[in-house]
């Protein structure tokens, strides 16, 4: 049976965030293999010369820019999602960015993952992660729009 985090947590908790918040970060999150799939390809269609691709009245240059500034949005949620997990894991990061953005609970961790420490540490750092993600984030839009 998976362990199943509340939606919510006390509002005298450190790292308290609201409840469609945390679900929005969380979803968020869960969109990181996509990312990392997508840039990739981005990556090999601009490093391949975007084979098979008909530019027709069109610039050639413009579309690789396009896939360009595609694959850096890519690179920055991405980096978003690294840093938060540095940030709130220390030395278990890997294992935290796995479990938020995988959907991979303590238990598979535990025994797959062979990670070090205990079911509470492991929520506590997952519940500081959102919580950094979640300033991290208002950060960069606030800065998008100043």
């Amino acid at each position: 049976m998976a362990t199943v985090i509340r939606t919510s947590i006390a509002t005298t908790n450190p790292w308290y965030i609201s409840k469609h918040r945390y679900l929005e970060l969380k979803h968020f999150c869960f969109q990181y293999p996509e990312w990392r799939k997508e840039r990739l390809e981005i990556e090999s269609r601009i490093a391949g010369g975007f084979l098979g691709e008909r530019i027709v009245g069109g610039d050639r240059s413009s579309s690789v820019e396009r896939q360009q500034e595609q694959a850096n949005q890519y690179e920055i949620k991405m980096s978003l999602v690294e840093k938060a997990a540095v940030e709130a894991g220390d030395d278990l990061w890997p294992w935290l960015l796995k479990g938020v953005t995988k959907e991979c609970g303590y238990e598979y961790l535990h025994m797959t993952e062979g990670i070090p420490c205990c079911k509470d540490v492991y929520y506590r750092m997952y519940r500081k992660f959102f919580w950094v993600l979640s300033r991290e984030k208002n950060k960069l839009l606030y800065e998008d729009q100043i």
